[in-house]
């Protein structure tokens, strides 16, 4: 998530019988963690906006969301009008982190700005190994360090020359720890 110029919303649906107590915990680029709390009631929705929480102004986050049972969790991201069209994106929450990750779609190049986000919830730092799959077949392998709960945002196209018009990009990401 982003927060200004972008607007980061966490929506928590609780479809269980008794209330959810949810954790989220923040991961920041060059801060340390924020964590907020909230409570959703039975078979109930709750919205937490990141335009609430202070410490994410100008911010750039990884979320990480806990809770006393199971729920559903999803981001949505809206961004309007200094961009050149009005839009948002949305993502389900997964159910746990990972070491591995294949993302089949991106692209670089004209009207396109792609990101690659990594973020780590451990206490320890990972190593992040990267490689970015062209349309002609040509790998990119990159690595990348992320230190322990923070998050680390990589703008694809200024990490080779290859990279910087690729039109369409995949990309395998490969940690030391999930």
């Amino acid at each position: 998530g982003a927060q200004q110029p972008l607007d980061t919303y966490l929506l928590v649906a609780n479809p269980g019988e008794t209330a959810a107590e949810v954790t989220v915990t923040f991961l920041l680029t060059a801060a340390s963690p924020v964590v907020r709390t909230l409570t959703v009631d039975p078979r109930s929705r709750a919205t937490l906006w990141a335009g609430l929480v202070p410490e994410l102004a100008q911010q750039s986050f990884s979320m990480t969301v806990q809770a006393s049972q199971p729920i559903v969790a999803e981001r949505s991201l809206y961004f309007g009008a200094t961009r050149h069209w009005d839009g948002g994106t949305s993502a389900m929450g997964v159910i746990a982190p990972s070491a591995d990750w294949y993302f089949a779609e991106g692209s670089t190049g004209p009207f396109f700005d792609m990101y690659l986000l990594l973020g780590n919830p451990n206490v320890d730092a990972a190593d992040v190994n990267v490689t970015y799959l062209l349309d002609d077949g040509t790998t990119i392998p990159k690595t990348y360090p992320v230190t322990g709960q923070s998050r680390v945002t990589i703008f694809v196209p200024s990490e080779a020359p290859g990279l910087a018009q690729a039109g369409g990009v995949g990309v395998e990401v490969h940690a030391t720890r999930p």
